[in-house]
């Protein structure tokens, strides 16, 4: 062990045995590697009161990114003032009267913020694309992969456009 064994097989040895050591080993290496090489955590806020919507984007979020869940827009507004987000998800119809000061409002501590808009009919999505501000659109009824989709893809695009650090020569 001290020279970097990770486990030992006792003779006579059965195959069940050296699977799970396999298995396990591999598995600890996986956490090797990622203490090393952390991908970065992208914060997320998640403002939406419809609870089948709530759950499955909660699920096919939590564990890939840092997640705020909101039930009201004060707590929403709060968070975005206080916390550094890179995407805000919420829903229009619970902001759609006051749209565009939302919008500001959200973005005036976050500029870079990528915003997602979710829908639940035809008339939401039109009064969405009408504005032009809000460049993620994703129904009620989205799977939990078409969620992991868009979030993925607006946290990317959040990078993209974040200023790079500049060498001293």
């Amino acid at each position: 062990g001290r020279r970097g064994a990770f486990d030992f097989i006792p003779k006579p040895f059965e195959i069940g045995h050296i699977t799970d050591t396999i298995q396990k080993a591999a598995r600890h290496k996986a956490r090797l590697r990622e203490d090393y090489n952390p991908k970065p955590r992208y914060n997320v806020v998640l403002f939406d009161r419809h609870r089948d919507f709530y759950i499955a984007a909660n699920n096919a979020l939590k564990d890939r990114y840092n997640l705020f869940c909101c039930s009201s827009l004060k707590l929403t507004k709060d968070i975005m003032v206080k916390e550094k987000v890179d995407v805000l998800v919420f829903d229009y119809k619970e902001v759609h009267m006051e749209i565009d000061d939302f919008i500001d409002e959200v973005t005036r501590g976050n500029p870079q913020v990528r915003l997602a808009a979710t829908t639940s009919s035809a008339r939401e999505l039109w009064a969405i694309q009408q504005r032009g501000r809000i460049p993620y659109i994703l129904p009620k009824t989205s799977t939990v992969e078409e969620i992991q989709n868009l979030v993925a893809a607006a946290a990317e695009r959040r990078k993209l456009e974040l200023p790079q650090p500049t060498k001293a020569v």
